[in-house]
C-alpha cells in the first residue's frame, strides 16, 4: 500500500487469497482492513490495482464483484476506484 501522505489516491495493489481460503470472507477482511486504515489517515479515495491475471476474478467471480460493489468501488479499466 502506498501511504496517503505520498499520494492523494493511495493504491492497494491486489488483494490475493489462497484458493483453499476463498469464499470464507478472507478477501473481505483484508480489503476492509486496508480501506479502514487508509480512511483513518484521511485518504479521500483509494485505487485498487489488479494484475493482469487477477482481473479474471473481477469478471468471473460474482462474490468478488459483490465485494467491490458493496464498498462502492467502481471498475475503470484495470484500476478500481
Amino acid at each position: 500500500m502506498t501511504p496517503p501522505e505520498a499520494s492523494t489516491s493511495p493504491d492497494v495493489h491486489d488483494v490475493l487469497v489462497e484458493p483453499d481460503s476463498r469464499d470464507r470472507g478472507v478477501g473481505r477482511l483484508l480489503l476492509d482492513a486496508a480501506l479502514a486504515f487508509l480512511k483513518a489517515r484521511g485518504a479521500p479515495r483509494v485505487v485498487l490495482t489488479t494484475a493482469e491475471g487477477t482481473e479474471v476474478a473481477l469478471t468471473t467471480r460474482p462474490r468478488t464483484r459483490n465485494l467491490l460493489a458493496r464498498r462502492t468501488l467502481t471498475q475503470t479499466g484495470r484500476r478500481i476506484h
